[in-house]
């Protein structure tokens, strides 16, 4: 593991933001830059398909966002990425957005009369990316993740925090969209996807599209999935728009060749996106490599599957090898370097994560505590039931080969099996009910679900958007939504420039200065030899103090503590979105941490 220190840059994302109306001017213009910027990659590649039906432009953003990750990822893998290539990029998307606005009548595809539910529900979603960050995961790692390319122009090279390493290829979004000083762009790149899941639903022109895409976007789940730029419903669109356009085209079109390379660039930047993909990605390669044989056309392919290699995987398994000494065995089963100690347990722990029963998981459907109800996906996962299919049932096998792989080997909840869902729900559309009541309870159901969701974004919006208006608005919704909002805030009194900190609460990307996250520290055991680059790293980068909440057992750093520094009672509570998921108030302190006498301290 490289032992150099990375150099400190501005710490703390919302010092990266302009005023919250100016943010929210830019992040819109800016996704009009990237709607364009994918539209007239369309209309020159997929021109036949847009002239057919012009819904096929509403995968603009999703291929826009594709586009720039294949040019800025072997960057940042490499080193190479700097502020500089971001901001210039942020430019050219604010030029692009003035094409948008331009041509804003041809964007302007649905013809609402009959789909009013979706006009609301698309509007209500949009309205909410337009909130600020609040999600618990984004204000951990993914934003400081994405501080660090800023700062740095690589991928954390860094031994801790843990969560760090998660990291990927859509992180670059968001320190694109924190460049350009704004929010709202990277929650409105996962908005992008749910056009493309629109686009890939309604092209299919049959009765049956209307009800299973709503089916689909009303659920728990997708809410959950767009209220925050985690990259994971952007991967999810990917998967459906490759599958889509395989099943309804079978590689019998003209422009195969291009559609064969594009696609591997997708696959490749979902593995590079997040590691859980790799699944799926990998169905659907193998699957276009026995289509591609059978037809016995596969000269072409090779050199594409070599180009992506050597241009997108490589970089990152050199960047992994060199920074982690991580193997190729290493390279495929984690995207962590779990052969340093603390980071298998860590990727154990994070595998045995269950929403309930593997065997039996019920709560896909029903939710085990109210504190889950916002993840579920719900009843329509049992759909199938009401239909009849012919000649899908090898797809009906992947779907289900998938549902079971990832029951069994990976994290057990409904965000890591939606995919399968929307997957599934999409080959409905050419199935048939099995008799006209059915058809009568389910739509009436989706009509429920739909109106129910509608209800629900609609609080979330007056809930969070107007933190998008003022300062004194933003700092009312961050406090009541954003956990450990008021903590940090009142940490970050008693911290100056050249602290470091060990803190018990994981909104890490709040602090203005590095901070390191304590409950992924207690995975390392100190008294093994082989842990010394973590000590050495904390040595070197002379962490001196330490965060500790009154609910949160520190373990053995309590043993670490030196003199207070300051102590306050209230000061925090768990937040979020979900109003089942408070908690009472809770006290917090800082202390001097002496780096000197670690990790003897611990015993």
């Amino acid at each position: 593991m490289v032992s150099e220190l990375e150099p400190i840059g501005k710490m703390g994302y919302e010092s990266f933001l302009h005023t919250p109306i100016l943010s929210l001017v830019i992040g819109i213009l800016l996704f009009f830059g990237l709607v364009s910027f994918g539209s007239l990659f369309l209309s020159f590649f997929f021109k036949r398909e847009i002239n057919n039906n012009n819904l096929f432009l509403l995968h603009s953003p999703l291929i826009g966002s594709n586009l720039l990750l294949a040019f800025l990822f072997p960057l940042t893998s490499l080193g190479l990425l700097n502020i500089n290539i971001l901001k210039l990029t942020s430019y050219l998307l604010l030029i692009l957005s003035i094409h948008f606005i331009k041509n804003i009548f041809k964007f302007l595809l649905f013809k609402f009369k009959n789909n009013k539910i979706l006009l609301v529900l698309i509007f209500l979603f949009f309205f909410l990316c337009l909130a600020p960050f609040t999600h618990a995961d984004t204000l951990d790692y993914h934003i400081l993740s994405a501080v660090n390319i800023i700062n740095t122009g690589s991928f954390s090279t860094a031994p801790i925090p843990f969560h760090l390493h998660l990291e990927g290829a859509g992180e670059i979004l968001i320190a694109l969209s924190l460049v350009a000083g704004t929010e709202q762009f990277a929650n409105l790149i996962q908005y992008g996807g749910l056009l493309s899941i629109v686009g890939s639903f309604l092209y299919i022109k049959k009765k049956n599209s209307y009800f299973l895409l709503l089916s689909a976007i009303s659920t728990p789940c997708f809410i959950f999935f767009l209220s925050s730029p985690k990259p994971m419903l952007m991967q999810i669109a990917n998967i459906l728009f490759i599958f889509s356009y395989l099943f309804q085209k079978k590689l019998k079109f003209t422009n195969k060749k291009n559609f064969f390379f594009f696609s591997l660039v997708i696959l490749a930047i979902n593995f590079l996106s997040k590691f859980s993909y790799i699944v799926s990605s990998a169905f659907l390669f193998v699957y276009m490599i026995i289509q591609l044989v059978s037809k016995n056309y596969y000269k072409l392919p090779i050199i594409y599957i070599i180009l992506v290699f050597f241009f997108l995987i490589l970089p990152d398994y050199y960047f992994n090898y060199k920074n982690f000494s991580m193997s190729v065995l290493n390279y495929i089963q984690s995207p962590l370097p779990i052969n340093f100690t603390g980071f298998k347990e860590f990727s154990i722990s994070l595998r045995n994560i269950s929403d309930g029963s593997r065997i039996l998981p019920l709560w896909l459907i029903v939710p085990n505590s109210l504190g889950m109800i916002s993840t579920i996906i719900g009843p329509t996962i049992l759909s199938f039931f009401f239909f009849k299919c012919k000649k899908i049932n090898i797809y009906l096998l992947f779907i289900f080969i998938f549902f079971i792989f990832i029951l069994i080997f990976t994290q057990a909840s409904s965000r890591f099996l939606f995919e399968g869902f929307i997957l599934l729900q999409f080959l409905l559309i050419i199935c048939n009910f099995k008799n006209k009541k059915f058809s009568i309870i389910f739509n009436n159901y989706v009509k429920f679900q739909s109106i129910i969701s509608i209800c629900i974004l609609a609080i979330l919006v007056l809930k969070l958007l107007p933190g998008s208006f003022s300062y004194k608005l933003r700092n009312y919704v961050m406090i009541n939504n954003a956990n450990g909002y008021t903590l940090i805030q009142w940490a970050n009194k008693y911290l100056k420039k050249g602290d470091e900190i060990i803190s018990t609460n994981r909104s890490l990307s709040l602090f203005n200065v590095p901070a390191y996250d304590l409950v992924t520290l207690k995975y390392i055991d100190f008294s093994n030899n082989n842990s010394e680059i973590f000590s050495k790293f904390i040595k070197e980068k002379k962490i001196n103090k330490i965060l500790i909440e009154s609910d949160v057992n520190p373990g053995q750093f309590y043993n670490c503590r030196g003199k207070l520094i300051a102590s306050k009672e209230n000061v925090g509570s768990l937040k979020g979105r979900n109003p089942f998921n408070q908690s009472k108030p809770y006290d917090a302190s800082i202390y001097e941490f002496d780096y000197s006498k670690f990790p003897k301290c611990l015993f």
